[in-house]
């Protein structure tokens, strides 16, 4: 008997084509021969077009050997910018076994480059488009492409957002997705301030969160009981009849807010004269921040940080207790990796463990400087000018505890070696993270919780040549994991 492939009918499969050729006589088996060999032939042409036409669609997690149920999304590199200052964002995907690496293709006509935002619950995403991928357009406060909404499943864009939203050409992006499946959208302003808002998908019925002259809001974080927002604010100019009112919500280069979901009450958490205060996130407990601290009058490039704990106190002032947990200056915040025709960069913050008892480190060695130098004279995030005959040192990733003061290295310190971006995954058993040697792509790595079984997930393939970076955990087919 002969069994021409398999297709799954609920939990059975069932044969395309059988063929019995022990019941045949001898006279009729030759013919028998010439017709399986033709209905091979068909099927393979079926099966090739139907893989053809499916491409973009994500492999069901459930198929996995290992039943993980864990994936990370991340940004990689693809062409460079027609100037040469930034490369096409390219959205990759891939299994924590290391499996099923791949890179959608949207499929909108005429947009340049792609990243993926905040998941809904039922498993799709909020989708960024980008038609100028110059660095220039980038920090230009002008609107740069459109935002959709993505079927992570099926791997197809499934319809335009924010089409009512009235921000005529300011630079809109969404910063999460908030209860009720309504988006936190963050919009830059005629003064350059960034204001946020909650709106339906659609953006016709938008609420401001913050008002004009506030200041510059972004990283943004919802608490885990969904009630609040945490956010770090620059600027804030108020006009009045007396003169200009800098915002009560900011003292010092950058503040730590924590605010209501329509805004009030809001309480300024942090914010010092001389200091840089960044990234707030909250703890599992939602009793804690941690966040960074940079100098900038000593630090123009903010390439080094001390981390920060915040914790509700009601006897504090404001009703939160603020304490540094390192004081050397040694977290790699603002970072500048990779060869000279792929620089990546970006800021590199702290995160917490799922059972809240460690944050991560991303731990500079004793006098490391990275591949570059800062000049002020250059466009804004141009600044850092590639020079690898400066670096010194490396990086390792470590643990720090903030109830105990107890430091965990995972990483090793390696000469010339560059870890960081570090993140938990839901279970806790994984640590994704970023490697790269000076001068070389960086590449997209995963660990055990304590270190061991350090393994290189992504090989720079065709469709990403120049590097990838920003890992996020995701779970299939759906459930939101808070990047903590």
């Amino acid at each position: 008997m002969v069994l021409i492939a398999n297709r799954s009918s609920g939990s059975q499969s069932v044969p395309l084509a059988v063929f019995d050729l022990e019941s045949l006589s001898s006279d009729h088996r030759g013919a028998a021969v010439k017709k399986i060999v033709e209905q091979i032939r068909i099927l393979c042409l079926v099966l090739l077009f139907a893989l053809s036409t499916s491409n973009t669609a994500i492999p069901d997690q459930t198929s996995t050997a290992s039943g993980t149920n864990e994936w990370l999304l991340y940004s990689a590199k693809g062409v460079r910018a027609p100037d040469g200052s930034g490369s096409a964002p390219v959205v990759g995907i891939i299994r924590a076994d290391g499996n099923a690496e791949q890179y959608p293709d949207f499929g909108v006509p005429g947009q340049k480059g792609w990243q993926l935002g905040p998941q809904f619950s039922d498993g799709k995403f909020v989708a960024r488009s980008f038609q100028d991928i110059t660095t220039a357009a980038a920090v230009s406060g002008r609107r740069n492409g459109s935002i959709w909404l993505f079927d992570f499943k099926s791997g197809r864009i499934e319809r335009e957002l924010l089409t009512d939203f009235v921000g005529g050409n300011s630079d809109i992006s969404v910063d999460l997705v908030l209860p009720g499946g309504r988006l936190l959208v963050g919009v830059i302003d005629k003064n350059g301030q960034r204001q946020l808002y909650d709106t339906n998908l659609s953006g016709g019925d938008a609420r401001a969160i913050t008002s004009a002259g506030e200041g510059f809001h972004y990283g943004t974080h919802l608490s885990p009981d969904r009630s609040r927002l945490s956010c770090h604010l620059t600027g804030g100019i108020r006009q009045r009849k007396s003169g200009l009112i800098e915002s009560p919500f900011r003292v010092g280069y950058y503040a730590i807010n924590v605010m209501g979901l329509s805004g009030r009450p809001r309480t300024l958490v942090h914010g010092e004269k001389g200091h840089l205060f960044f990234d707030p996130r909250w703890s599992p407990d939602g009793r804690s921040l941690i966040y960074l601290d940079c100098l900038p009058q000593t630090d123009p490039g903010h390439t080094r940080a001390d981390l920060v704990l915040a914790t509700v106190d009601n006897t504090a002032p404001g009703g939160w207790l603020t304490r540094r947990l390192t004081t050397d200056q040694r977290q790699w915040f603002g970072t500048a990796y990779g060869p000279a025709d792929a620089r990546g960069g970006g800021s590199n913050t702290s995160s917490w463990s799922p059972d809240g008892r460690f944050i991560t480190w991303t731990r500079l060695t004793p006098g490391a400087h990275m591949d570059c130098y800062f000049d002020p004279t250059r466009p804004s995030h141009e600044e850092n000018v590639f020079a690898p005959e400066r670096a010194k040192g490396g990086t390792q990733i470590c643990l720090l505890a903030p109830e105990t003061g107890e430091v965990v290295e995972l990483t090793e310190a390696v000469e010339h070696r560059w870890d960081f971006r570090p993140r938990w995954s839901k279970s806790g058993h994984l640590i994704a993270f970023v490697r790269c040697m000076v001068g070389s792509h960086a590449e997209l790595w995963v660990m055990q919780a304590d270190g061991s079984d350090q393994r290189r997930l992504t090989a720079g393939p065709a469709h990403a040549p120049r590097g990838c970076d920003h890992p996020r955990w995701i779970s299939w087919p759906g459930s939101v994991v808070e990047d903590r």
